[in-house]
């Protein structure tokens, strides 16, 4: 009897409708991050490259020039002929006193190095002289002159100035106002009236205070003495006669100077005012920096400038400079620049032993 009831209350608690579990959203939502926060990773190793020695490649600049002409001077190689042209001018002392004929004349009076002109003076009176650049050892009066063109030339022609040249002897005009003589006067010879004599003056010589050529320049070392050789020059005398020349090298004398180092080069230019900027380039040279070219009786020479040193010198008239140089052939290339005249580069060469 004990027994069945037990049963029958456990049956009976089997048998009641027990109601489920309530499952929402968010109880899924919570159990899906616990699964989540609890999983252990699983750790996949990831492989570098091997980094290398290669280099970046730095890219080259590259200079952009906006319309600039690069040019690149080329060398004339030795024996190549050097064709040069320069200018005679002409002038005749007084002006419109006469003209000169050239033979041949070019335009412009524009000649070839070497050329023989023949200048011929044609004066309205009386031919005097010539001046300026004739060639050395002719005679001043000397017509039709001969003049060889071994660099730019300028050649005055003086005459006699027509205005003070006399005309002739007048002849007396009767007084007809005068009173007349009586006829009973004797006449114990013939009458003799003054006559004036005029007096011939010839027109003073053009005075040329500033030459129309730069002055010339001696460089003195020890004993010996060098006329320099003229570069490129642009000068005007105080007559505003002017002259350009661009010469393609720098002209030198034949034989250097001897020097032993230390020494001092003595230097004078010709001008009765001083510049007003001087500068010395010391440039050293060998045979091959030499133009095959002996225009002038000079030696020719072509260089690169940026090989030397450079001084400025005292603007005196004469200065004198000391240099300690080793031994070898250098051109001396004196820079001269005075006010209202012009600049001129002087050529001068030495040797130092």
């Amino acid at each position: 009897m004990f027994l069945i009831p037990a049963v029958l209350m456990v049956v009976g608690c089997a048998a009641q409708d027990v109601p489920p579990t309530p499952t929402t959203q968010a109880t899924a939502d919570a159990a899906l991050n616990t699964a989540i926060n609890t999983a252990v990773p699983t750790s996949t190793p990831v492989t570098l490259p091997t980094p290398t020695d290669t280099p970046f490649p730095i890219p080259t600049p590259t200079e952009v020039y906006e319309a600039v002409i690069i040019v690149v001077p080329t060398r004339v190689p030795p024996g190549t002929p050097l064709y040069q042209s320069w200018r005679l001018e002409t002038a005749v002392r007084p002006e419109g006193a006469g003209n000169i004929t050239l033979s041949p004349r070019q335009e412009n009076q524009m000649y070839d190095r070497g050329s023989t002109i023949i200048a011929t003076a044609n004066c309205d009176v009386d031919f005097l002289r010539w001046e300026g650049d004739i060639p050395d050892g002719s005679d001043k009066t000397a017509n039709p002159m001969t003049i060889i063109m071994a660099g730019p030339r300028i050649l005055y022609l003086i005459c006699v100035d027509p205005l003070q040249t006399p005309t002739g002897i007048p002849t007396p005009t009767p007084d007809t106002k005068s009173t007349p003589t009586p006829m009973a006067t004797p006449m114990t010879g013939p009458t003799t009236l003054p006559v004036p004599i005029p007096t011939l003056t010839l027109a003073p010589e053009p005075t040329l205070a500033v030459s129309p050529r730069p002055p010339s320049a001696v460089l003195t070392i020890g004993e010996q003495d060098q006329t320099a050789g003229l570069g490129t020059y642009c000068w005007s005398n105080d007559r505003g006669v002017g002259i350009c020349a661009d010469m393609y090298g720098l002209p030198t004398a034949q034989e250097p100077l001897l020097a032993d180092s230390p020494f001092a080069a003595y230097f004078q230019f010709f001008l009765d005012r001083p510049a007003a900027q001087l500068e010395l380039r010391v440039i050293p040279v060998t045979v091959d920096d030499q133009l095959d070219s002996e225009a002038g009786g000079s030696r020719w020479w072509q260089y690169n400038r940026e090989l030397g040193a450079k001084f400025s010198l005292p603007l005196e008239r004469e200065t004198t400079v000391e240099l300690s140089l080793e031994p070898g052939l250098y051109v001396f290339e004196v820079f001269a620049d005075w006010t209202g005249l012009g600049e001129v580069t002087y050529g001068f060469l030495v040797e130092v032993r």
